[in-house]
């Protein structure tokens, strides 16, 4: 059995339920009220008798209902076409109100429109709740996060208003942290670009000093590799003295035992000398005899005194050379006695040459040795400050890279600030931020009606 099959119980059945759950108003085919049940009545603020006999139009904006597409709209309905959708209206008061409706034209035997009946729900809190929330999304969109939906969104829309503000207040505290966190990371991004560039600094002033170092350690290494072939050559050159000065003391010792030799033969020749000397006073003495004799013989020992006269002169220039010699000898011996004493003094002083060489030889020695070990160490010195300036170098490329990641991550924070700069927060006056309290509405959009918006 169809329930919708029409009769008349069941039809005034249906007017009944209707009218329970629906605010219904009854027209004239052009307009005009008929008849409208207490929840329309009370919906609009009026009473049956300020309404019956007027036209739909006193529901409207006076624009509105004087325009072509009202007109148009009642001649459609005139015409048996129904119309649905969301319509504003105004209150008695003024105040606009928005219902969800449905126009329906109702058919007598004939066809023919005898009425139009429209069936309404009251959608205005859902209307302005949806409308305060696109401005809110609007608002937000141009970065006012201090936006909140107020009390004009109520019944059952209230729990949306207090979700929705209590979210914003979260997102409001979860944003100012951000910003927080950002100045901060800002600050700590610029203090560690600064130290990145100091650090930098440092360490190419580092690899310049430690190659100057490095240069003159080099320098210092060279000239101790120099002086220590120096001492090594001077060495050489003392050892080759030492070696003449022992064979100088050698020669002067021979030299000393050739004068002592000397020194004999000229006292053999002085005793030599002596018995010449004798033996020319024994001529001399034979030769005064033979004259002696050589007189007394007379005439007989005339060649005879001649020849004692030639043997006595003889005597005489043997005992002048005798004496010569002597002399000689004599100077001989005081000078052969005086070059032995000087040729000892000589060797004495060769020996001490020798002994100071010697001690020449062992400082140079020493100093050929401290200057190699001093060398080594210098270029050990070189060697781990040539590692050092290698790890300077890389410690300059790391600081460099570190410097390009804090420019890097300076441009993140501050895109991110610049990000975040873009809302505003109720608090007015926040550093970097613009002045909170804009209007929603300046920047909400019309909220878009349904079809027949401007109809009914």
């Amino acid at each position: 059995m169809n329930f919708l099959t029409e009769t008349p119980a069941r039809t005034a059945a249906l007017v009944r339920a209707v009218n329970r759950s629906n605010a219904v108003i009854a027209f004239e085919p052009d307009g005009t009220i008929i008849e409208a049940n207490e929840a329309f009545l009370g919906a609009m603020g009026y009473s049956l008798a300020e309404v019956a006999g007027k036209h739909h139009r006193i529901f409207m904006d006076a624009a509105e209902a004087a325009g072509a597409e009202y007109r148009a709209f009642w001649q459609r309905l005139g015409a048996g076409e129904y119309a649905r959708g969301e319509f504003r209206r105004l209150h008695k008061s003024g105040r606009e109100i928005w219902i969800a409706a449905t126009y329906n034209p109702v058919l007598d035997e004939a066809g023919r429109v005898t009425a139009v009946v429209k069936l309404a729900t009251d959608i205005t809190e859902r209307n302005i709740a949806v409308r305060e929330v696109m401005a809110a999304l609007v608002a937000m969109s141009n970065g006012d996060i201090g936006t909140r939906l107020g009390a004009e969104v109520t019944g059952e829309f209230a729990s949306l208003r207090e979700t929705f503000n209590a979210t914003m207040d979260d997102f409001e505290d979860v944003l100012r942290s951000i910003m927080a966190t950002a100045k901060e990371i800002n600050w700590v991004v610029d203090a560690t670009s600064e130290n990145s560039d100091r650090l930098t600094r440092m360490a190419r002033d580092g690899v310049d000093q430690l190659a100057s170092t490095t240069s003159t350690l080099s320098e210092i290494s060279q000239r101790i590799t120099d002086t220590g072939t120096a001492a090594g050559e001077a060495d050489t050159e003392a050892r080759s003295a030492e070696a003449k000065a022992r064979r100088g003391g050698e020669i002067v010792a021979e030299m000393v035992t050739a004068i002592g030799g000397i020194e004999k033969i000229t006292r053999e020749v002085s005793k030599i000398t002596k018995v010449i000397e004798t033996f020319a006073f024994q001529t001399n003495l034979l030769s005064i005899n033979a004259a002696v004799e050589a007189a007394r013989a007379g005439d007989a020992g005339k060649g005879f005194a001649v020849v004692a006269s030639e043997v006595r002169n003889l005597a005489q220039r043997s005992a002048e050379a005798s004496q010569n010699i002597a002399d000689l000898t004599q100077r001989a011996e005081t000078e052969v006695a005086a070059g032995s004493e000087r040729a000892r003094a000589a060797g004495d002083a060769l020996g001490e040459i020798e002994n100071a060489v010697s001690v020449v030889v062992e400082a140079i020695a020493r100093v050929a040795g401290s200057a190699e070990e001093q060398a080594g160490g210098v270029r050990n010195v070189g060697g781990a400050l040539g590692a050092q300036q290698d790890r300077l170098g890389e410690l300059t490329h790391m600081a460099d890279d570190v410097a390009g990641q804090s420019k890097n991550l300076s441009e993140q924070a501050r895109r991110m600030d610049t990000i975040v700069k873009r809302f505003s927060t109720r608090v007015a006056g926040a550093e970097g931020l613009p002045p909170a309290g804009r209007e929603r509405r300046q920047s909400a959009p019309p909220v878009p009606a349904a079809r027949g918006r401007q109809a009914g």
